[in-house]
């Protein structure tokens, strides 16, 4: 592979195209928008029970298992949407 007369990493990392010629696909710009919309509400959600079930610096045992929920319903989401996703092509 010719470096360019690039030395180190920088020979590693060149790539020969133009990256801003580069056109993304729309699906792929909705799937991205969809998974990061997906992780800002599984945060808001994590942050929402944190505040919700605070106890003397700590969380309750009840706010331990609405995390515990929103863990599970976010997995549930994202593999709904992966799905939903593998079933558009």
């Amino acid at each position: 592979m010719e470096s360019g007369g690039r030395d180190g990493i920088e020979a590693l990392l060149h790539w020969p195209g133009k990256a801003a010629d580069m056109e993304i696909e729309r699906e792929t710009v909705v799937e991205a928008a969809v998974s990061f919309v997906a992780v800002l509400v599984f945060i808001g959600a994590v942050a929402l029970v944190g505040m919700e079930f605070q106890t003397n610096g700590g969380i309750s045992e009840t706010g331990g298992l609405a995390i515990v929920g929103a863990i599970v319903v976010f997995v549930f989401v994202m593999a709904g949407v992966g799905v939903w996703f593998a079933s558009q092509e």
